[in-house]
């Protein structure tokens, strides 16, 4: 704290940090193991106490380095958070000392917002073009990748996509983790992490791996990385970074995301992040950029959708294509269609060209990102044609699409009837072409397909004959209806 009130930061020195590490290390040493015993057992002031260790490291012989560390880790946090304190009172004084008023209309000026405005202009404008900074690195990481002549053009796009997600996204991740941290309370630092710090705090627990074992589809027995991926969505959600193990939205791709997140976590008054968010927010409109282009948005979809089929067509390995599908059920899950209100900025159902920052969705009409929409929810159906062919491959859909319950499916016939079949549990239906096609989870693939003379036909695969085909793409209302049994391999 005293060093604080002298205005020595020791988040930002590090070569002082270490220094009071380092002799706080030799004082222990010195004393021996009844000076690590002491400071177990005892509160080294009021009001401190340190981290709990567990009886099988504290009093294991062998481990007393370990034990050393943890102490010395647990002191120093609490003595960063000691001289933040004592730095705002330093920062508090120096403002003070100046008399310098903030002249920011329409505010009525508190001592709280006057200093952190006084303190942290300079730290923001800082922060800001670190984020720039950031960001322009990513983009030409990324554009460097896509026109490599040396990869062949064919797998190009899917190969960078598998290289930046898996070498560099955290690279980027963990530059924007370090800039936001840098200004945020030391005591909250430890509550903001990057998905990937999140993700192997998660495999490092060993109910967890035992829990995807006993689950796994895989044939050895131990789980995969997309297994492992899948069960971390569904316990924390999708998220870059996370807040005290919640989803904290920031795109890693939009320097203005990262600024505004960079003020919304720093140690500074409401008001003062109230200001810079708010000043934020004039800069994206008044430099036209930071809108949600949503026909965009679609028309990535549909590429990394184009890009996850042939990969899996082409047998390239596990890990690339689930990297890639992570990549598309993220994107996925930014279609317009998906967002509240309040984000898309109008109904999420009507289409909209683009939503500017501040701003509610703009430019209304049928867009070519409809099209583009249905052609990727047809994807992921996995519904295509070949040869003339009608025939099915989910390879992209996820089993957690499948009913729980017994349900009915509503729709119009081609006879311009309204009807309604019951979809069983663990089944899904939609149209095509206006027939009704139902997908049930099953071990074996097969299709039956009923007529409307009453009459059925099974087939042993998911590809349908030409004629048949040609009869549900023309519309003739001879075939009513399609049950297609999918093995569960084909799912995700």
């Amino acid at each position: 704290y005293s060093k604080g009130v002298k205005g020595l930061d020791l988040s930002k020195d590090d070569s002082a940090f270490r220094l009071m590490r380092a002799q706080l290390s030799n004082l222990i040493d010195q004393r021996g193991s009844e000076t690590i015993k002491s400071l177990l057992n005892d509160d080294l002031f009021d009001g401190f106490k340190l981290i709990n260790i567990p009886d099988e490291i504290a009093n294991d012989p062998e481990r007393q380095d370990e034990v050393q560390d943890m102490i010395l880790d647990s002191i120093m946090g609490h003595i960063s958070t000691v001289n933040a304190d004592g730095l705002k009172q330093y920062k508090a004084a120096q403002v003070a000392k100046t008399g310098s008023g903030s002249g920011i209309p329409g505010y009525k000026m508190g001592q709280g917002l006057k200093d952190d405005l006084n303190t942290f202009n300079e730290l923001a404008g800082e922060g800001m073009g670190e984020a720039n900074d950031i960001v322009n690195s990513l983009f030409k990481k990324v554009n460097s990748m896509t026109t490599d002549e040396r990869i062949p053009e064919s797998v190009r796009g899917p190969l960078a996509m598998q290289r930046f997600a898996s070498n560099d996204a955290p690279i980027f991740r963990q530059e924007i983790s370090s800039l936001i941290k840098g200004q945020m309370s030391p005591s909250e630092r430890n509550k903001f992490m990057t998905k990937d710090e999140m993700f192997d705090l998660f495999i490092s627990d060993e109910d967890i791996v035992n829990q995807l074992n006993e689950s796994t589809e895989s044939k050895d027995g131990q789980f995969t990385n997309l297994e492992a991926q899948e069960a971390f969505n569904k316990a924390y959600g999708k998220s870059n970074f996370y807040y005290d193990s919640n989803p904290y939205d920031i795109d890693i791709a939009d320097a203005y995301s990262i600024s505004n997140a960079f003020f919304d976590l720093a140690d500074i008054s409401t008001d003062a992040k109230n200001y810079y968010k708010s000043s934020l927010v004039a800069r994206k409109r008044n430099a036209g950029l930071g809108s949600i282009y949503w026909h965009m948005v679609s028309k990535l979809l549909l590429a990394v959708q184009e890009s996850c089929l042939q990969a899996i067509s082409n047998g390239e390995d596990e890990v690339m294509v689930g990297h890639l599908l992570e990549h598309f059920y993220e994107i996925n899950e930014g279609i317009g269609v998906h967002k509240s209100p309040e984000l898309y900025g109008a109904f999420p159902t009507d289409p909209y060209s683009h939503t500017p920052g501040g701003k509610g969705a703009q430019q209304p009409g049928m867009t070519g990102q409809v099209k583009e929409d249905v052609i990727s929810r047809f994807g992921e159906l996995g519904v295509f044609v070949k040869h003339g062919k009608l025939y099915f491959n989910p390879c992209l859909l996820r089993k957690e699409e499948f009913v729980s319950k017994e349900t009915n499916f509503e729709f119009l016939s081609i006879s311009k009837e309204n009807n309604s079949i019951k979809i069983p549990i663990n089944a899904l239906a939609f149209t095509y072409c206006q027939v009704p096609i139902v997908y049930n989870i099953s071990d074996k693939d097969s299709l039956k397909v009923t007529f409307s003379d009453g009459k059925s036909k099974i087939i042993d695969s998911l590809m349908i004959d030409s004629e048949t085909s040609d009869k549900i793409f023309k519309r003739t209302g001879e075939v009513i209806q399609i049950q297609a049994y999918i093995n569960s391999l084909h799912l995700k």
